[in-house]
């Protein structure tokens, strides 16, 4: 991208737009984690791909030139890309009552501060529907892209003196960011009384359809780059109309502005279960804090089942890796991606990394044959210790009930293997049976929970397991560790 802009001076906006909308699609192909990984490492923490690259475009530069205006009496640029919105305004005119910036072609409108009439600044405001791939040290996540708007300085305007044409030549090659309120001239940063009396932009844009609104009016946040979190101070007036998607708000901020929610939402989970509907697909029923979520699990996919929402139209036809699907719901707001920081917000137990990888890689290996449910004492349990109940299914079309029957039988995992615990947490007892067996040290322990369960099931469901369908399996194991059941389930 940087080598397309330095060495093509007749680069414009509409194909940086589209380099970075293909860019940034691209990345979202990647590992939620990856993504953040890479940007880290090539990118400034607190910038956009899209604000990066477009900062390097000459014809910002000639644009805030004067004599551009004088000669073309254009002060605004505006280009739109699918979903990705980018304009600039300079305010060349200098008109007491231009305060309003009609932006109908990017369905943007912008009712400016009163300062910024007479003021020496340009304003460049983008739009896109990608979310930023920083995360937020607090617990704010964004949803349905981001909105931003820079303040940025211009030149001073050129003088006609005696038939000559005086022209400021800039000494910097790079973007002056005045911030908002603008700093007094020869200062550089506003004094304690602009902060005391700023008056908000007013803000009306259309978001995406794809966004679950879980409340009336959504939350808007801003990034503040000094603590890398979204913030809602100073942002009020907040009007969502839910007919045509357009968001109406007040803000004091220049800042990237988002719509956020708390992406610990949905934790700690319920309750869960993974059970066989024949030898290579399954169905996986999540209850979480807030919602209902059903999963139907493949040979290497996953489809969404519940919730059907309007909003999750696009999504529940589609047949998914694990991590894509739960990316494709987090970006509509339905976040089931937990990661450890998210622990301190959701009171759980972070499990031990490799134990709960391990859980998720042996305990698939069942699922042929067997359905695989959370057991409430699992969250009692230390770091290096999970329960895990399990049911054996003879036959998938006619499951037993797993909450009503008396064979559910429990596994029990430490880093040196498994154990099976052969008493229905139905039964009287079982509590103590259970903390019993725990106990004792004899017990014995298996590197692998077929071996655990070779000779305490039908021969018929140990031909299951044994010649089960490998992508069906590694597939079910995938989505158990992204949805992190054992550290985020009960």
């Amino acid at each position: 991208m940087k080598r397309l802009i330095e060495n093509d001076e007749s680069v414009n906006v509409d194909t940086v737009l589209i380099v970075c909308r293909r860019s940034l699609m691209k990345l979202w192909s990647w590992p939620y984690k990856r993504i953040r990984k890479e940007m880290s490492m090539r990118l400034p923490s607190n910038r956009l791909v899209l604000a990066t690259h477009v900062s390097l475009i000459s014809l910002e530069a000639e644009m805030k030139s004067y004599a551009v205006y004088r000669d073309t009496e254009k002060s605004i640029v505006t280009e739109r890309i699918g979903d990705w919105k980018l304009a600039l305004w300079i305010n060349h005119v200098k008109n007491p009552r231009h305060r309003l910036l009609e932006l109908p072609e990017l369905d943007i409108y912008i009712k400016l501060p009163k300062s910024f009439a007479l003021a020496n600044a340009a304003i460049r405001i983008y739009h896109q529907t990608v979310n930023p791939l920083y995360k937020s040290k607090n617990a704010y996540m964004p949803l349905g892209g981001v909105f931003v708007i820079d303040v940025l300085g211009i030149p001073v305007e050129s003088k006609l003196v005696k038939q000559w044409t005086l022209e400021n030549l800039a000494t910097s090659t790079q973007l002056q960011y005045l911030g908002y309120p603008i700093p007094a001239v020869g200062q550089s940063a506003p004094s304690p009384q602009q902060l005391l009396n700023v008056l908000p932009f007013e803000i009306d844009i259309i978001i995406p359809k794809f966004i679950i609104h879980w409340e009336p009016n959504p939350e808007i946040g801003w990034w503040d780059s000094v603590t890398e979190t979204w913030q809602t101070e100073g942002v009020s007036e907040i009007e969502y109309t839910p007919e045509n998607f357009k968001l109406l708000f007040h803000t004091t901020k220049a800042k990237p502005h988002a719509i956020v929610q708390s992406r610990v939402r949905e934790y700690p989970y319920k309750s869960w279960n993974i059970r066989p509907t024949s030898e290579k697909t399954g169905v996986l029923t999540l209850k979480t804090a807030k919602s209902n979520v059903i999963f139907n699990v493949g040979d290497g996919w996953c489809q969404l089942l519940e919730p059907k929402m309007p909003m999750l139209k696009h999504i529940l036809s589609l047949q998914l890796p694990p991590k894509v699907l739960l990316q494709q719901l987090s970006n509509c707001g339905l976040q089931l991606m937990p990661e450890d920081d998210d622990a301190q917000y959701s009171a759980v137990k972070i499990k031990d990394a490799e134990l709960e990888l391990q859980v998720c890689r042996d305990a698939a290996l069942a699922i042929p044959a067997f359905t695989l449910a959370s057991s409430p004492l699992n969250k009692t349990k230390d770091s290096k210790a999970i329960l895990l109940r399990i049911q054996e299914i003879p036959e998938p079309l006619y499951p037993p009930t797993l909450e009503k029957s008396k064979v559910v039988k429990t596994i029990y995992y430490t880093p040196k293997g498994s154990t099976l615990i052969d008493h229905s947490d139905k039964l009287p007892g079982y509590k103590e049976v259970l903390e019993a067996a725990l106990a004792d040290k004899y017990a014995k322990y298996h590197s692998a929970l077929l071996v655990t369960l070779r000779g305490n099931c039908f021969e018929s469901s140990q031909n299951k397991m044994d010649n089960g369908n490998v992508a069906f399996t590694e597939c079910v194991s995938a989505l158990m560790y992204a949805l992190r059941l054992f550290t985020f389930g009960p």
